[in-house]
């Protein structure tokens, strides 16, 4: 709780007594790697505080699994379009390594929204937050081969233990273009 408070705390200072009024909203939970936090079949209704590990953001399609995104420490993790919009995609969220996360159910956001206030403030700022490392994400599309390589080292400091497999589905590039930018690092 500490570790998420220091994070928080660059977006809007609340007193240490004041996130021990959360707690009851929150539920800490520890995930084995390649654990489906998310399924495809899945409707999302929880968003993450990753303390510890990788989540994996994958694309399932007819004839694979895409890797997308790579959550890492103190990101939220939720598939956010599933969540909003409350219905199913193509979309699943896998542990990529063992974790440690407080999960913050719809419901819940609601009541705390109602019952702490400064909560509220900070949920805004951290949605801030999330709709800005997510354009960053998106960027990635944007750029150059090269570039875009060197961007995702940038947004995803964690992406050395991230196979090379996940690494050209995030890139959308094939594996030797990124065999070849790997070397040139």
């Amino acid at each position: 709780m500490v570790k998420m408070k220091n994070d928080y705390d660059s977006l809007m200072v609340i007193p240490l007594e004041e996130y021990l009024e959360l707690m009851p909203y929150l539920t800490f939970k520890k995930y084995p790697k390649n654990t489906v936090l998310k399924g495809a079949s899945d409707v999302e209704s929880v968003s993450r505080y990753l303390f510890e590990g990788l989540i994996g953001l994958f694309e399932n399609r007819e004839e694979d699994t895409v890797c997308r995104r790579i959550y890492c420490p103190n990101d939220t993790v939720c598939d956010f379009d599933s969540y909003l919009n409350r219905a199913k995609n193509n979309l699943s969220l896998i542990t990529y390594t063992e974790c440690m996360v407080a999960e913050f159910t719809q419901e819940n956001e609601v009541l705390v929204i109602k019952n702490l206030k400064n909560f509220a403030e900070l949920g805004l700022k951290i949605n801030h937050r999330i709709t800005s490392r997510d354009a960053q994400w998106k960027k990635l599309y944007w750029l150059e081969p090269v570039q875009r390589y060197d961007h995702l080292y940038r947004i995803c400091p964690c992406l050395g233990e991230v196979k090379i497999k996940d690494v050209c589905g995030i890139l959308n590039l094939p594996e030797r273009t990124v065999s070849r930018l790997r070397v040139k690092k």
